[in-house]
């Protein structure tokens, strides 16, 4: 829902948006949870909080109220 959001939201200049982070991110939890051997179960718990890690961002409350931010998006998932 607030995901594709974030390709509105410049993360920095350089490196793009949120989403491109998010993206990034996400090949980062692939290539680690395959070196470490980590279950399925964990490595898709994994991946969804490394697409979710930003998600919040997105939201009209954290726009309104940054000290929301990180809460919001536990309370999104």
């Amino acid at each position: 829902m607030f995901v594709p959001k974030l390709d509105g939201l410049t993360f920095q200049e350089q490196l793009g948006s949120y989403l491109d982070k998010i993206n990034r991110l996400r090949k980062l939890v692939s290539a680690l949870s395959d070196r470490l051997n980590i279950s399925a179960e964990d490595k898709d718990l994994a991946y969804r909080t490394a697409e979710l890690a930003k998600a919040d961002l997105a939201s009209a409350m954290v726009i309104e109220f940054t000290v929301l931010q990180g809460v919001m998006g536990r309370l999104l998932c």
